[in-house]
């Protein structure tokens, strides 16, 4: 990556950067670190810093000021530290997961289709993690006693016994890497249209 690293002024031109990029949690595992810029990681030669993660939760920990938990959604295991002081998600009284804040915030309405996934179940929001819910996290990314890790800057615990959120999370996530992710970022004028 030495060689192919963007250069650092270069990082605001890409669409990505700076944004919670979705990623499996496999792929943040398998991020490269930069080598000028600490906390900053690339998938491919985009710089990502932000990361949005949705899966089971299978391990909890909790402090008295923060919630460490492990998530997992079919392709890994990451760690997540969740201070409770925090702000969820879903910050009205309305938990329906077919709200335009959730559509515009997961995409869908960009793309001209909506996941109703209240048809297959009611999502519930919950205050206390406990092993088996759905977790939804939004937080950067970094390196504690040489384990990658999330630092969540928001999160949601979700009752979905259906998992029709994770369904359609794994379901739009091939096409993000499709037409966003694994396309190369190159910002030299002679590239651009």
């Amino acid at each position: 990556m030495d060689g192919d690293e963007v250069k650092v002024c270069d990082w605001g031109l890409d669409s990505i950067h700076r944004c919670h990029v979705r990623l499996f949690i496999a792929d943040v595992l398998r991020l490269v670190p930069s080598v000028t810029v600490s906390g900053v990681y690339f998938y491919n030669n985009r710089a990502v810093t932000h990361v949005e993660l949705l899966g089971t939760i299978v391990k909890v920990k909790e402090n008295e000021k923060s919630f460490c938990v492990s998530v997992d959604d079919g392709t890994g295991v990451i760690s997540c530290t969740c201070w409770k002081q925090t702000r969820s998600f879903l910050q009205s009284d309305d938990p329906a997961p077919n709200s335009p804040a959730l559509e515009v915030l997961w995409g869908a309405a960009s793309r001209g289709r909506s996941w109703n996934t209240g048809e297959y179940s009611k999502e519930v929001v919950v205050a206390l993690p406990t092993l088996g819910l759905q977790a939804r996290i939004r937080g950067r990314i970094q390196e504690f006693r040489n384990q990658r890790e999330i630092f969540a800057t928001n999160y949601a615990f979700l009752v979905d016994p259906l998992l029709s959120l994770q369904i359609c999370h794994m379901l739009e996530l091939p096409c993000l890497y499709r037409d966003v992710y694994d396309q190369s970022f190159n910002p030299s004028p002679k590239h651009q249209n």
